[in-house]
């Protein structure tokens, strides 16, 4: 484990602004510490190369899904890390491919594949001799995954007042650079002045701390409705919960079960962080109420000073996050491979459920 730290800290850019202790002590916990009920079903891989060197690893993470009464068992591997300076690098990525991607297991997912995992899995590229060798056909889905940020602060009207006053810019184009000057001034002015929030706010909504029990409750009533979505058992609920309240490095952690008439219908989480904008690591709710829980998580985070939230959803909560002010500035992709084509086109599909949550968020 510890090769395996100084590999990734070496290349995740988030990783290099981390401890050396925190890193190493989140990717023990998921790699040798999941409790999963059938450890069989997935097994993380090194790869040495002939100078007896680390040259990558591939992190497999179990997972089960629920899909149209069918109880699938599953991984997520986004933690594919090879070292570029290796010499044995190409071999060992062939290698991790054929024999992660060849161990027994219904399908396997990868919300944020890098080029790397994508020529490895596809067969696009020069990889495509390794693509024969991997038991799964993979597909890419694009505009599955979609990186949104949205402010807390009233910046904008002050800034297109600035703007008003400076429209001689329109004419004088060697003065344009006074335009940053007076969008610094009008987001340094908003700051003193937080907006009210808006949002369909429903009365019954009702907020509580999460707890692995109510996440394990709500993840069941969210399986319910959205095909295939993440099951877990009790235990890992509780690893998980454990694993993502324990996170010094993302700041204050926040993580509310949203019930109405006592029956959970969503949640969302996030880390509070003073200085930049606070990190959704998940929200989601039952068709209904999607609207409410994203009004109820802006209120939240503006009443614990968030100045603006950032984070990745599926396509299920894209619309509602868009309708409460967020933009859209980044679309992520989401590699898919299963043995069952129907289960591949249900990942296809505007309800399939993606919440961050499916793979570990270290990545």
């Amino acid at each position: 484990m510890p090769e395996v730290t100084e590999l990734y800290r070496s290349i995740a850019a988030g990783a290099r602004a981390r401890a050396y202790d925190e890193v190493l002590r989140k990717l023990t916990e998921c790699f040798l510490e999941i409790p999963f009920a059938d450890p069989g079903a997935a097994t993380s891989m090194v790869r040495e190369g002939a100078d007896g060197r680390l040259a990558g690893f591939f992190g497999l993470i179990p997972r089960r899904w629920q899909y149209n009464g069918r109880l699938l068992v599953g991984v997520a591997t986004t933690g594919m890390v090879i070292d570029p300076n290796h010499p044995d690098a190409k071999n060992a990525a062939q290698w991790l491919t054929r024999s992660g991607l060849g161990q027994a297991y219904d399908f396997s997912i990868c919300d944020k594949p890098t080029d790397l995992v994508t020529k490895m899995r596809t067969g696009r590229g020069s990889a495509r001799s390794v693509s024969t060798n991997v038991v799964f056909r993979s597909h890419i889905i694009t505009g599955h995954g979609y990186r949104w940020r949205i402010g807390l602060r009233n910046t904008e009207d002050a800034r297109q007042r600035m703007r008003a006053l400076v429209r001689w810019r329109r004419y004088w184009p060697a003065l344009a650079p006074l335009d940053r000057v007076a969008r610094r001034l009008a987001q340094a002015w908003d700051a003193r002045r937080p907006r009210p929030v808006g949002g369909k706010a429903v009365d019954r909504l009702a907020l509580e701390d999460a707890t692995p029990a109510s996440l394990f409750e709500a993840r069941l009533a969210l399986a319910e409705v959205y095909s295939p979505c993440m099951v877990d058992d009790a235990p890992l609920a509780k690893w998980q919960y454990d694993f993502l309240a324990d996170y010094p490095s993302r700041g204050r952690f926040r993580w509310l079960i949203a019930r109405v008439n006592g029956a959970p219908v969503g949640w969302f989480l996030y880390y509070v962080r003073q200085d930049q904008p606070s990190e959704v690591a998940s929200v989601v709710a039952v068709p209904e109420f999607r609207a409410a829980v994203v009004a109820a998580m802006l209120e939240c985070a503006h009443k614990d000073g968030c100045t603006g939230l950032v984070g990745t959803t599926s396509g299920v909560m894209a619309h509602e996050l868009i309708e409460a002010g967020a933009t859209i500035f980044r679309c992520d992709r989401l590699l898919v491979a299963a043995r069952d084509p129907e289960v591949l086109e249900a990942f296809r599909s505007s309800r399939t459920m993606v919440t961050g949550l499916e793979s570990e968020i270290w990545i």
